[in-house]
């Protein structure tokens, strides 16, 4: 018997569901620039769902490095600016 099969069923679908999701990131990060623009409905959100739809979604078979690096800018450039913004007022 091997370790694999000793592991109760419950363990094993959680870990291939787990592993399923490493395996698919962009898609997990596209669902959250989603929800964000969802939840805030502002123009600085909108910008996070156009990144999403028009560049990251038609780049195949992923998007490129300068993509991660841009929309991860983009989140710091705004966190700081919202931080800013809340300290100051």
């Amino acid at each position: 018997m091997t370790a694999l099969e000793s592991r109760s069923i419950v363990y094993q679908f959680f870990n291939a569901i787990f592993l399923a999701l490493i395996a698919r990131t962009e898609l997990i990060c596209y669902f959250a620039m989603i929800l964000c623009n969802l939840s805030y409905g502002n123009i600085l959100s909108m910008v996070l769902t156009i990144l999403a739809f028009m560049w990251g979604m038609l780049s195949l078979p992923r998007p490129a490095r300068t993509f991660w690096i841009f929309i991860l800018s983009y989140v710091m450039v705004r966190t700081c600016t919202c931080i800013l913004v809340v300290r100051v007022s």
